[in-house]
């Protein structure tokens, strides 16, 4: 498959990076993870080439044996700056006997004594994309640089060159990574105001390790938000709970990427399979349960029927192309809530702090609400539960996200919130003012108590060292049969009774 035709088919895709091996004896080891994560049914897998083509022979067979073997459409990397056009052809050849139809084309980093002024080839990446597309057959990828390319000194003048690479015969673009979304935002509009139109993948790195992160800054010149030098500052001489976490922060940037409008997530994998599972995982969590959302309905187990089907699915793609999530927490000690409640004392007994959180959809999600009423009420109904569901999907994923900043032996209890038991739903303006929620987050209440805007929640999970009173997934594929905030399986006899 070409992959110039895959964003003619989804809407979102996602994608992996594997490495061929530098030797013959790496090859079995390499083979194994490489199908270990093809197993895993990314939209398509890139396999890189060595520094001057010292890995070509490897990089075609590799993508040959995913695209063959695992029916995983490949994507070849190429690089032309230690090339001259006869070895090229002589690669297009081979990728073309492999059956690839996916080449980035990308120039590669200058080998050491390199001249960049002696006469050569190729200069540029666009050079090497004309001769790709002189030669016919390939879809065509290249790279591109969020915080603008590291030898040019402007990022206007990086546009400009970015636009003939474009205007060569390129597809699609891959990001170099990155670590602060903002910056791929500020990219995508500049991006569009020089009229570079195609698919753009948002390439990303889960770094596991403090040393790795020390490398890819020397090399790339990335830079860091104060939220992920944090981490690496808390973790870095722990190396599980710093590969946990950096598994979280690249899930968390994928959800946040995936919410905003972005047609793919390339994800450098560095050859770990556990690592590709986790963001595999991750992503596929944004599809919502069905059995959930016929839950909200108020189903009792049977399954949504095919038009209320058909509408949650329509009602999805409308909020993740509109709605802009938004969450805000705050650790503290749980003596400001002694005495408020019984049952959040009881809950928070073994706590002494928690963390205040509030998460909301955002007033989009309001304006989508009113217009599915207008349009149908049956519609309008499905579209609040569609609401709910990512709502407690948000919950779910940010208290997950909260476990690697608390270090080993920490556990979160189930979110407890304003009008739970006997907690009075008067606590909530309360909550409010300690997150600073209007000024942050937009979040308010109306004058009878309703969060505005409405699709939004205000909990307090505590922190504790007891594993037994943890909650860390969603109500739907939890075992947990004692839990007070249970939701009963479709079809059990407490979901009869009630």
């Amino acid at each position: 498959m070409k992959l110039r035709d895959l964003w003619k088919e989804k809407d979102v895709t996602l994608s992996f990076e594997a490495f061929p091996p530098k030797k013959d004896s790496d090859f079995d080891s390499v083979r194994f993870a490489v199908e270990q994560i093809a197993e895993l049914k990314p939209d398509f897998m890139s396999v890189t080439y060595g520094a001057g083509g010292s890995t070509a022979a490897y990089t075609a067979e590799i993508a040959r044996i995913v695209q063959a073997g695992h029916g995983v459409p490949a994507l070849a990397h190429l690089t032309c700056v230690s090339s001259d056009r006869g070895r090229i052809r002589q690669e297009l050849d081979t990728l073309r006997q492999a059956g690839i139809e996916n080449v980035l084309a990308l120039r590669g980093d200058y080998p050491e004594g390199y001249d960049p002024t002696a006469p050569r080839d190729y200069r540029y990446a666009r050079d090497l994309v004309e001769d790709i597309v002189a030669y016919g057959g390939f879809s065509i990828g290249a790279a591109c640089y969020p915080e603008g390319h590291v030898e040019c000194a402007s990022q206007a003048e990086d546009l400009r060159h970015l636009r003939e690479k474009v205007d060569s015969g390129v597809d699609f673009l891959v990001t170099q990574m990155f670590f602060d979304n903002s910056a791929l935002y500020s990219f995508l509009y500049r991006a569009h105001q020089a009229g570079i139109t195609v698919p753009v993948l948002a390439g990303i790195m889960p770094v596991t390790n403090a040393a790795q992160m020390t490398r890819i800054l020397s090399l790339s010149g990335t830079t860091l938000p104060n939220r992920f030098r944090m981490i690496l500052d808390k973790f870095r001489d722990r190396p599980d709970a710093m590969k946990q976490a950096g598994i979280v922060y690249a899930a968390q940037q994928m959800v946040d990427l995936v919410a905003n409008g972005v047609r793919g997530v390339h994800v450098y994998t560095m050859n770990k399979p556990d690592v590709a599972a986790g963001i595999a995982e991750t992503l596929s969590d944004m599809n919502l349960d069905q059995r959930e959302i016929a839950r909200y309905l108020g189903t009792r187990g049977a399954p949504l029927w095919p038009e209320a089907a058909a509408w949650a699915a329509a009602c999805q793609r409308e909020l993740e192309g509109t709605v802009i999530p938004r969450t805000l927490g705050r650790r503290l000690s749980l003596s400001l809530f002694a005495g408020e409640s019984r049952d959040l004392d009881h809950h928070l007994r073994h706590c002494t702090e928690g963390i205040l959180f509030a998460v909301t959809l955002g007033a989009e999600t309001d304006r989508l609400l009113r217009r599915w009423s207008a349009q149908s009420m049956a519609k309008a109904a499905v579209g609040q539960a569609v609401c709910a569901v990512w709502l407690d999907d948000l919950c779910a994923d940010y208290c997950a996200s909260l476990l690697p900043q608390l270090g080993e032996g920490a556990y979160l209890t189930p979110p407890f919130s304003p009008g739970y038991g006997d907690w009075d739903l008067g606590a909530q303006q309360r909550v409010l003012d300690l997150l600073q929620a209007p000024k942050r987050i937009g979040l308010t209440l109306t004058a009878g108590g309703m969060l505005v805007p409405e699709k939004s929640i205000t909990a307090l999970v505590g922190i504790s060292d007891r594993r037994e009173e943890s909650c860390g997934q969603k109500c739907m594929r939890c075992e947990k049969t004692d839990c007070p905030f249970r939701c009963a399986p479709a079809g059990s006899e407490k979901e009869k009774e009630s």
